[in-house]
């Protein structure tokens, strides 16, 4: 066999057998089941509140280092150092979080209304507010929201959900996978 052959074919022999193992190797560690709320405000769509639940191991983890007072709910303090010590970290990361209307993306510079949660089996839930820049009113805008941990440390679940709204019906609605672990929804917001 020509040499030039077999050095290559090893090199990419070597290249399959390196890639198998990285992919093999890289797997989340957290797990979050995101759900979604229309933030509605003056008769338009200002945002999308996003909540997170954990899974136990991360909930265990979060409840041991800020739940102070061991009494099962977050008080004021509390919450301050769940966004400090294990929220804030992830606005590197575009809070996981990549948000399109009509096909446009919006940019994420902050989150509003930051909430952490302690659930009677002990699961702790994130609540946050995206705003828009731009308000969306109610003529059949399109939207979609991906969730994705590109470090493949944090998978997403798949079954998000949207919470009713009194002001505005969500139609079209369409969930999918994003990335390796992440989860992506579309829907059009209408007026009632």
């Amino acid at each position: 066999m020509n040499r030039g052959l077999t050095l290559f074919l090893r090199l990419f022999l070597t290249g399959i057998v390196l890639f198998i193992s990285i992919t093999a190797f890289s797997h989340p560690h957290l797990f979050i089941k995101p759900s979604l709320e229309l933030f509605v405000e003056d008769g338009s769509v200002s945002g999308i509140r996003i909540v997170w639940e954990w899974d136990k191991w991360w909930s265990a983890e979060v409840v041991a280092e800020c739940d102070s007072d061991k009494n099962g709910v977050f008080d004021a303090k509390e919450t301050k150092i769940v966004f400090e010590d294990f929220f804030s970290a992830v606005k590197s990361f575009g809070y996981f979080t990549a948000i399109y209307v009509d096909g446009k993306s919006v940019k994420i510079d902050e989150v509003l209304q930051f909430a952490a949660f302690i659930d009677k089996d002990k699961i702790v839930t994130y609540s946050f507010v995206v705003p828009f820049a731009k308000p969306v009113k109610g003529t059949g805008a399109s939207l979609k929201i991906d969730f994705n941990d590109e470090t493949v440390y944090t998978a997403f679940d798949r079954g998000i959900k949207i919470m009713p709204n009194d002001a505005f019906k969500v139609t079209d609605f369409k969930s999918s996978e994003h990335g390796f672990y992440g989860a992506s929804v579309s829907f059009k917001v209408k007026g009632k």
